[in-house]
């Protein structure tokens, strides 16, 4: 009978400690729960920013009524729309590196390159580059507007869409 008195008594210890416990477990999980908000109380319960009232003062040194030019936009949001051509691609790299904006310029001369190299090819012929004469200026003007040389990459742009094949119209 020892055996199953031992027994009892320890179940009864393991209620009587949950019992004892349980208050505060579940207290400390409520505070706890009450420390963290919801993933998105800092995302969408801010106001709305202040419309601008009035434009911004001219600096110091501007001669008053004096227009004050506005700062270059980010190079991100400049990219003029092309048409899903080699030659509208090179047209709107172009048109970036004349103004200043080398790195999209940049990107837009390697997607029309990649254009240019992506073709069907017989089985075993795939292995063999393509070196044609654009697609040698395409590679210098991506490097000149790597380097920053924005005038260089302008002048191989243009001398490139200058010779560049006429396009066929979808049929």
């Amino acid at each position: 009978m020892g055996g199953l008195a031992t027994r009892h008594y320890g179940a009864m210890a393991l209620l009587a400690g949950l019992l004892l416990t349980g208050p505060r477990i579940a207290g400390a999980g409520t505070a706890v729960a009450q420390d963290v908000p919801p993933y998105d109380t800092g995302l969408l319960d801010h106001p709305a920013p202040p419309a601008a009232s009035a434009p911004a003062a001219a600096p110091a040194a501007a001669a008053p009524g004096a227009a004050v030019p506005a700062p270059a936009p980010p190079e991100t949001m400049t990219v003029p729309p092309h048409p899903d051509t080699v030659p509208g691609i090179l047209g709107a790299a172009r048109q970036l590196a004349a103004s200043g904006q080398a790195v999209t310029a940049s990107q837009l001369v390697e997607e029309a390159e990649t254009r240019l190299l992506d073709r069907s090819v017989e089985v075993g012929t795939g292995s063999q580059p393509i070196e044609t004469p654009l697609i040698s200026a395409l590679g210098a003007a991506r490097r000149a507007l790597d380097a920053g040389q924005t005038a260089e990459g302008t002048r191989i742009l243009d001398d490139a869409i200058a010779h560049l094949p006429p396009i066929e119209p979808p049929q």
